[in-house]
């Protein structure tokens, strides 16, 4: 067996610390229920979590043991989390218009077939939905791309 990298153990420690500590059930929990929260009221129990992820974050960039931070000062969490949350929105703008601009081809692709057929002919609606999609596809694979460097 190899020997363990450094790399391995930031990952084991980074995967362990949420399990550590004192009290560390009642935080787990927490952010666990915010979190599913977030799937039934959108945005903002979200804010308040990724607020706790900003926490977290500037306590291990001082140089202090990754460990999960009480859930208090909400109005800080929430402040943070906005902060985090926009500045991901905008991160993630440039991706979402290019796949929402290819979808829009695709979709006027779609919806045009109609009057390309009665203007040329069924080989001109075939062409331009062929042209759509083409498009389509690319906007996609460009507009990951782009999530990909935002991420």
């Amino acid at each position: 067996m190899a020997p363990t990298t450094r790399i391995d153990s930031y990952v084991k420690e980074a995967l362990r610390f949420p399990f550590r500590g004192e009290g560390w059930q009642g935080r787990f929990i927490a952010g666990v229920a915010l979190t599913f929260a977030g799937t039934i009221i959108p945005i903002i129990p979200t804010i308040f979590v990724a607020g706790y992820l900003v926490a977290v974050l500037r306590a291990t960039l001082a140089g202090e043991a990754p460990r999960q931070p009480a859930w208090s000062d909400m109005g800080r969490l929430a402040g943070d989390g906005l902060r985090a949350t926009l500045v991901t929105i905008i991160y993630f703008l440039p991706g979402t218009v290019v796949m929402v601009a290819g979808w829009v081809v695709y979709m006027i692709g779609i919806i045009g077939m109609p009057f390309f057929q009665g203007t040329g002919g069924e080989q001109a609606a075939v062409i331009g939905f062929a042209v759509a999609l083409v498009v389509f596809f690319l906007a996609l694979a460009v507009g990951m791309l782009l999530y990909l460097v935002a991420a």
